[in-house]
């Protein structure tokens, strides 16, 4: 049986291939027009959609539910890329660089994971519906944030950092 940062590596491996034929394939400037409160956005429909489906016995067949949580992944990596270049960064970022910036934020996750690889031994008793609420959860807070015109950025990079682990966490329960 592999362990848990084996399935981590495995599925950060597969959610980066996607991403560089995607960089590569339609570039990177729409991302320079994402505001945060937009991204987050997505990261809220994605988990609650797969929340929603989970709840009411839509079944999702296995590639689908993969490639909704392998999206709220990637969409969760890009937000944090975005907060850790700045906001008011507007200056195009060639895929080259957005790559190297995704493997910066998959490994700074997962050195966070290594760090409770104990407490993680429970994570198979957590339901995909739990990860999903803890997302949404998150998701809500950053952009509550947002509302009152605060910025967090800090706090918001923690914050996705638990998006994006709680990301991996559900494809390694998929």
């Amino acid at each position: 049986m592999k362990s848990i940062i084996d399935n981590y590596d495995i599925i950060v491996i597969k959610a980066e291939e996607i991403f560089t034929k995607e960089c590569f394939a339609q570039g990177t400037d729409a991302w320079r027009i994402l505001r945060p409160k937009s991204i987050l956005d997505r990261i809220f429909e994605i988990a609650s959609e797969v929340k929603f489906n989970i709840e009411n016995s839509n079944k999702l067949n296995n590639r689908e539910l993969e490639a909704k949580l392998i999206s709220l992944l990637n969409t969760s990596i890009i937000a944090r890329v975005q907060l850790t270049r700045g906001l008011t960064t507007t200056a195009p970022i060639v895929p080259e660089r957005a790559i190297v910036l995704y493997k910066q934020s998959a490994n700074l996750a997962r050195k966070q994971v290594k760090m409770l690889i104990r407490s993680l031994d429970s994570m198979n008793q957590v339901s995909l519906t739990s990860f999903m609420e803890a997302i949404i959860e998150r998701t809500k807070e950053m952009k509550e944030l947002l509302d009152k015109g605060i910025t967090g950025v800090h706090y918001s990079i923690r914050k996705l950092m638990d998006i994006i682990n709680f990301s991996i966490f559900a494809l390694i329960l998929e």
